[in-house]
């Protein structure tokens, strides 16, 4: 089943400031009066490159989880760039963390997602004030050859400023404005795997239970915007969710646990739309749900070689 939000209801949603029951925004502490149409992922464009069996690590374990300690904490998005908050604020700071045996504690430990979301945008020859989705695994290309980016610190995500959405904001900030990247951000590369059909959900296992977190686009449920936790695991309404360009509602999220005995099996999540949602930001989704709302790839950094 599908929950279709037409032009002309999402205009007169918008109108009233009650678009929020189609794709709720998810702003800073202090909340965006606009609400977003995209997240930011269309799953229909399969990400480039080939997918890669991770190497076997034995028997694996019935339940395992990254070093919650070096996740950064969770955020809020407020522009449609949940990739980049997935692959650069949780990828790539949990890989510096890892790297350094130091927890990303403050925002100078922390990667900037929305600067870093400008100078993709900026790499791929979008025109001003334009904030459009993007892929993982482009965005990740972009790290790699920038060799990093700004911390948080260096770089704070801008939110709305009065009748400035937080896309001019922060195009007025970044878009003319280059900041030195951090090389404690800078990545060896990136690996692909499955983690749908027959053998996903032990490429993803495997990963996981190495100690690295796997960014992944799903397509998303109507009821997923505004999960709060319960029933945990999620195993959501069965009806997607339209975008504002008639096409199922896509989304990036980070995959940090999983556990095999959690009801049939369920992979812990962390999320982008702040401590509000979910379980402080987290959810546990059901291996079953995962299988139908993913679009199949799943990404890490590697350690390096």
């Amino acid at each position: 089943m599908q929950l279709r939000i037409g032009r002309r209801q999402m205009l007169a949603l918008a109108a009233a400031g009650a678009l929020g029951a189609a794709l709720p925004a998810c702003g800073t502490d202090d909340e965006e009066p606009y609400e977003l149409t995209s997240y930011g992922y269309d799953s229909d464009v399969s990400e480039p490159g080939a997918p890669e069996t991770p190497k076997p690590l034995g028997r694996l374990p019935a339940a395992a989880s990254v070093k919650t300690e070096w996740l950064p904490p969770v955020g809020r998005q407020t522009m449609p760039n949940c990739f980049v908050w997935a692959t650069v604020y949780g990828l790539a700071t949990f890989h510096a963390a890892r790297k350094s045996a130091t927890a990303p504690s403050t925002p100078a430990r922390r990667a900037g997602p929305d600067y870093a979301y400008i100078r993709y945008q900026l790499a791929n020859k979008l025109t001003e004030n334009t904030c459009k989705g993007g892929q993982m695994v482009k965005c990740l290309n972009w790290l790699q050859d920038n060799g990093g980016t700004p911390s948080l610190a260096a770089a704070p995500n801008i939110g709305r400023r009065k009748s400035t959405t937080s896309c001019e904001a922060n195009w007025a900030d970044y878009g003319s404005r280059t900041i030195d990247p951090d090389p404690m951000f800078a990545i060896p590369g990136h690996k692909l795997i499955r983690i749908t059909g027959p053998d996903g959900l032990n490429n993803l296992r495997t990963v996981i239970a190495k100690g690295l977190p796997v960014a992944f686009g799903v397509n998303l449920y109507s009821d997923f915007p505004r999960y709060r936790g319960t029933p945990s695991p999620y195993v959501g309404n069965g009806q997607w969710m339209i975008n504002a360009s008639g096409k199922k509602a896509g989304h990036v999220m980070v995959i940090t646990g999983y556990d095999d005995n959690k009801s049939a099996g369920a992979v812990r999540i962390q999320n982008s739309f702040g401590k509000r949602w979910g379980e402080q930001g987290f959810m546990w989704m059901a291996y079953e749900t995962l299988a139908k709302m993913a679009q199949g790839t799943g990404v890490f950094i590697p350690d390096p070689a």
